[in-house]
């Protein structure tokens, strides 16, 4: 297997575990509300997210892999830091912004951890 092939299916094993982590977000928002006893296991996923993107400048460590990946196939690709706003354009043909996803998300991680936290306070 040449080089490239191996790079490229680095990139793409890369970005099915970002889309399992982002789906077990994404989705842990929607399951605590039915589920209340899932409550620390979504603070502890969303909590875990931003601890590990701390250091990279609040960026994804898989993000920066995947970008880094890419461009040993094709030094011109760049993600622009969001794995999720350049996917979301190319699937949906969406024009979001790094910025407006940002907020979008950061509203998701704040209303998640608030509700979870209720459930576990008024258990």
């Amino acid at each position: 297997m040449s080089k490239d092939k191996q790079y490229k299916l680095g990139a793409n094993a890369v970005v099915v575990i970002h889309v399992a982590w982002t789906v077990l977000i994404f989705a842990g928002a929607i399951f605590v509300l039915f589920n209340p006893w899932y409550s620390p296991f979504q603070i502890g996923v969303i909590g875990f997210t931003l601890l590990l993107a701390l250091p990279f400048g609040m960026v994804c460590p898989l993000t920066k892999l995947e970008e880094r990946l890419r461009k040993k196939v094709d030094p011109s690709y760049t993600n622009h830091g969001s794995y999720l706003m350049t996917y979301m354009n190319k699937i949906f043909g969406t024009r979001f912004t790094k910025s407006s996803l940002a907020i979008s998300v950061a509203v998701l991680y704040i209303i998640s951890i608030a509700i979870s936290i209720l459930f576990i306070v008024y258990k």
